[in-house]
């Protein structure tokens, strides 16, 4: 399983995830992803994702593409939509 996420929020999500000891549960940043294949990825915040930087768009793609089973997203902003 896959967390992907913005750099900017890399280490507030991994700490919500503190005490989860499962080894098959990374937390990465939508550029650590690339490449990469999960099971199943959730995405946090895919606008924060898609205004880090004038390449958001081409990297929110990367990190919703990373899934080959289950894809979930997580959003208080709609905005991305």
């Amino acid at each position: 399983m896959g967390v992907v996420c913005a750099q900017a929020d890399r280490d507030t999500v991994a700490g919500w995830l503190t005490g989860v000891t499962d080894p098959r549960l990374q937390v990465v940043t939508s550029l650590e992803a690339k490449g990469m294949e999960y099971d199943g990825v959730l995405v946090v915040e895919p606008v924060h994702i898609l205004r880090e930087s004038p390449a958001g768009a081409r990297t929110l793609y990367v990190a919703l593409s990373r899934a080959t089973q289950r894809l979930t997203t997580v959003a208080t902003d709609e905005s991305w939509l």
